[in-house]
């Protein structure tokens, strides 16, 4: 914040000392620490956006990466931050603005227009990394939606001598005919235009017969739009592939982070409509602004310092504990207003073996499952408990499986598992038995020391390296997957954290081959059958490299086409 605040200070002195200076910046975020830190820069901020000489661009919380993040989390960085703009300065931002993420995907240009949204300005990937047919074209989307882009000549920022740099960008703008962007200044976190830089633009305006202006990205895209420009119907890829493999715990976090929110909301929007419950929006909102500012593209794409990501986890854990709490209480909402017990009163007991449950006499005890997605599910469900009989909301028996739990807890160290079907936006009661014989299924399953099996698909794996040697699809008689799923070591001692240790155009011509240097693959497997029920199967497979220990856990489950890792 110290960064955005020296910044937007530093804007604000020049456009005090230079009458036709004009400053552009993007990012909700920032614009909401200096309205709480900073009041008076910020009033002062609305004042010049009111005159014209201070642009909101961006319309995004931060500068994300533009590869990873959900569809969903784009559409919230434009709802929340225009919203923001609109509500705080009386306009939203027109241009978009990525000067710095990495690649940027094809989708976009709809995302943004229907964020309010006309134009585009990013750099990466530069003119080494993408061939495009002009620096300035229009970006489609596959529904057609068009946004005017444009890519910054050089950087973003001045790499040394600001008058070599405009001087270079002027010089490419009279080659192509064709008006340019000049992005100058100290940039790259934080600084802005100096003194001397705006003193060496007057100076070489003199010379530069009114061609040399200052002016705002939008200014720029509304004298330019009424051109003929090539049409891209493209992703803008790639900048710094490395990063879209490294740190995978942030990428993870992202993702539980995401889903966990959305299912959230939408738990949260049932108890409001059918319980008049109060709608959690601070709540929300809060996590989806740590969610969004930890998607900024130097934290989310895995290129930052371990103490950042310190800082990332706060950030996830807190939206995290959000989603998890409007979710809990939602589902104990409705939950309890499910008639569970067909209308009738049972005693209820606790106590015995699995005294963390309560039991009802001849129904046993009830569960609700949920499901948020908008299609119907079979998925497996692991109870927190050893159950001795199942059944669903229609008395029909449910085959279900004990399994090691993870807890050890004298003798209560199983749980059980079993294939729920729940239906779309929907919920599903089962209820468990606790007391009474154990249940025997017969098996479909099959496990072996090098193969598992069910009705329809066959895995085999290699007995000399532990990959997976095939995946044999039965519906269809054919292998779908051939020697995969083993640990392989590459060699990245030359790249850096991004991959652009080098700029020239052959690496990123041939990158798959420059990331494809193997030094070594985990082997000498040990295999070993950790499960083998009537609901699933689990082989474990350890193979070792040096001294390192690799532990792949294969689960294949009755009824599914998929083998989980």
């Amino acid at each position: 914040f110290a960064e955005i605040k020296a910044t937007f200070k530093s804007a604000l002195d020049r456009m005090n000392e230079f009458d036709d200076f004009k400053f552009t910046s993007a990012c909700a975020c920032y614009y909401q620490w200096v309205e709480k830190n900073a009041p008076d820069m910020f009033d002062e901020i609305r004042r010049r956006v009111k005159e014209g000489r201070w642009e909101i661009a961006g319309g995004w919380y931060i500068q994300p990466d533009c590869n990873i993040p959900s569809g969903e989390s784009f559409a919230r960085q434009g709802l929340y931050s225009q919203r923001y703009f609109r509500e705080k300065f009386g306009k939203t931002a027109k241009t978009g603005y990525n000067v710095d993420s990495f690649g940027h995907n094809g989708n976009l240009p709809q995302i943004l227009k229907k964020s309010g949204m006309d134009y585009y300005v990013f750099s990466r990937p530069g003119t080494h990394e993408k061939d495009l047919p002009q620096d300035i074209f229009w970006w489609e989307s596959q529904d057609g939606s068009k946004v005017l882009a444009s890519r910054i000549p050089y950087a973003y920022c001045t790499r040394g001598d600001d008058t070599e740099h405009i001087n270079k960008v002027f010089d490419l703008a009279n080659k192509q005919d064709l008006d340019r962007l000049c992005f100058y200044g100290v940039g790259n976190h934080g600084g802005e235009a100096t003194v001397k830089a705006l003193n060496d633009i007057h100076n070489m305006q003199q010379f530069k017969d009114g061609d040399l202006i200052f002016a705002a990205t939008s200014d720029y895209f509304s004298d330019v739009s009424d051109k003929d420009f090539p049409v891209v119907r493209d992703e803008l890829q790639y900048h710094g592939r490395g990063c879209y493999s490294a740190y995978t715990k942030i990428k993870r976090d992202n993702r539980k982070c995401e889903n966990s929110i959305l299912t959230a909301e939408k738990l949260a929007c049932l108890t409001h409509c059918m319980l008049s419950d109060k709608y959690p929006m601070p709540k929300i909102n809060k996590a989806w602004k740590d969610i969004m500012f930890n998607q900024f593209h130097d934290i989310l794409c895995g290129c930052s310092i371990k103490s950042a990501y310190e800082d990332a986890a706060y950030l996830h854990g807190e939206a995290m504990t959000i989603a998890q709490e409007v979710t809990n209480f939602a589902c104990q909402r409705i939950s309890w207003r499910i008639d569970t017990l067909g209308g009738r009163e049972y005693a209820a007991t606790k106590g015995g073996k699995n005294y963390t449950f309560w039991m009802q006499d001849s129904v046993g005890t009830p569960m609700v499952l949920f499901n948020p997605l908008s299609w119907d599910i079979t998925v497996p469900v692991q109870l927190r408990t050893e159950i001795m009989g199942l059944c669903d909301s229609d008395r029909n028996d449910i085959q279900y499986q004990t399994i090691r739990a993870e807890r050890s807890n004298n003798n209560d160290q199983m749980d059980s598992v079993f294939m729920a079907k729940i239906p779309a936006m929907g919920y599903s009661v089962y209820h468990m038995f606790l007391n009474g014989d154990k249940k025997e299924y017969a098996n479909t399953l099959t496990a072996s020391d090098h193969f598992l099996e069910n009705e329809y698909v066959r895995i085999e794996f290699n007995k000399v390296t532990g990959a997976i040697k095939q995946i044999f699809d039965k519906e269809n008689n054919c292998n779908i997957c051939v020697d995969s799923a083993i640990g392989v070591l590459m060699d990245e001692t030359n790249a850096d954290t991004w991959g652009h240790d080098t700029t020239e155009r052959e690496f990123y011509r041939t990158s798959i081959e420059k990331f494809d240097i193997e030094v070594g693959r985990f082997s000498k497997p040990v295999f070993k059958i950790m499960e083998n029920g009537p609901v699933r199967a689990m082989l474990q497979v350890t193979t070792v490299f040096g001294k390192s220990e690799l532990i792949q856990k294969f689960y294949l489950y009755r009824g599914e086409k998929k083998v989980r890792v």
